[in-house]
């Protein structure tokens, strides 16, 4: 829960009342490995904040391979926000790689934070912006460069991350074959020896 409230806080002040209803609207839950936050198919109704763990997001293609869009961990939030804003149907999955430890914010409680804490809304907006702009980053560096570079880039951006996903999942986020990662690891070991 502190690594939540500390992130908050990296946004805008929350006095101790509010943080005492903020901690009052929020759920702690577990999550076992290969466990889903959300599946396709469902109405995004909560939003989490990954207080331990790693997650991916993934759909599958109109030939039904699974494609990975992007991992998150420790300090990033869950929420197919297009979902959840509009109360549509989701097209993809959330799915706990690791056990992995959430907090979660149901849209309740969401209301009732943005009623009872007169910041909130602009925490929240400021939160999104964030989250969207690191996502688009991440993934519009990545369109342009070889299968090497992508897989050197991940691993610079990322070094704690890489050890903590399967490699199947990390080959589908870097758009080629397990095979060929697998090659290009193989590859950059020998180059480093």
């Amino acid at each position: 829960m502190n690594s939540f409230l500390e992130y908050i806080k990296t946004f805008d002040h929350l006095n101790d009342t509010q943080v005492e209803i903020l901690k009052g609207l929020v759920s702690i839950r577990e999550y076992a490995v290969n466990e889903h936050f959300l599946e396709a198919g469902k109405y995004s109704k909560e939003i989490a904040f990954i207080d331990k763990g790693v997650f991916r997001v993934y759909f599958y293609d109109k030939e039904g391979h699974e494609i990975v869009r992007y991992f998150l961990q420790e300090n990033q939030f869950l929420v197919d926000l297009y979902s959840y804003e509009n109360n549509v149907i989701c097209s993809e999955y959330i799915q706990s790689l690791t056990k992995s430890r959430l907090i979660i914010i149901s849209k309740k409680s969401f209301e009732k934070l943005t009623e009872l804490i007169p910041n909130w809304k602009n925490i929240t907006n400021k939160i999104t912006q964030n989250a969207l702009l690191e996502k688009l980053n991440n993934r519009s560096e990545l369109v342009n460069q070889d299968a090497t570079t992508r897989y050197l880039e991940f691993l610079n951006k990322n070094p704690n991350l890489v050890n903590r996903i399967p490699l199947g999942h990390l080959a589908s986020y870097l758009g080629i074959k397990q095979q060929s990662l697998s090659r290009i690891r193989k590859s950059i070991t020998k180059t480093s020896m």
